[in-house]
């Protein structure tokens, strides 16, 4: 007699196909991606920049203030903010990155831009007339350079369009007042006979 064929009963174990989720590593580079940063506050911080940005060449061309010395202001303002952020960041759930970026594109512009127009905030006014020993023709008008090298430094205070410049005076007469934080704010500026 054939005996009857035997099953196999062994179970097949197949690995299981379920996601395994991994704990979240706090690795080294974790404080240098982005993690607050979303649309929202993107679109937030261009708004700021842009307005930040129109505002600081509008009052820096009436300043008298270098680019360094701007550039420094800018620094120091972001470097503060930076710190700041640093400081709270666990509180505020901040990385690296995140606190880079909002002070770079958002508070160190907004606060230079609020420095110049504060600055800019003067009422007791001063007239110096200085003579114009050159000009030279570029852009949209001419660079004038004045005598003894007055304001020498500030070629944007020295730089006017067309319509201001005339050949035919010899001198240029300004009207500053003391801003707030000791930079000179031009009310006015003309050429005269």
């Amino acid at each position: 007699m054939n005996k009857p064929a035997r099953r196999n009963t062994a179970k097949i174990h197949f690995p299981s196909i379920e996601p395994q989720i991994e704990p979240e590593v706090d690795s080294d580079f974790s404080e240098f991606r982005l993690r607050m940063l979303n649309e929202y506050h993107a679109q937030i911080m261009v708004v700021i920049f842009l307005a930040s940005a129109f505002t600081i060449v509008t009052f820096f061309n009436m300043t008298l203030i270098t680019i360094i010395e701007a550039t420094r202001w800018f620094a120091l303002f972001g470097g503060i903010g930076f710190v700041l952020s640093f400081l709270v960041r666990k509180k505020l759930r901040l990385t690296i990155m995140d606190g880079l970026l909002y002070n770079f594109f958002g508070i160190a512009p907004l606060c230079l831009a609020l420095f110049l127009v504060v600055n800019a905030q003067c009422s007791q006014t001063l007239t110096e007339t200085f003579k114009v020993v050159n000009h030279k023709r570029g852009g949209s008008g001419y660079t004038l350079t004045l005598e003894n090298n007055a304001l020498d430094g500030y070629w944007h205070i020295r730089n006017l369009d067309r319509n201001e410049a005339s050949i035919r005076f010899s001198k240029i007469q300004y009207t500053f007042c003391e801003g707030n934080f000791g930079y000179r704010v031009m009310q006015e500026r003309k050429m005269i006979p």
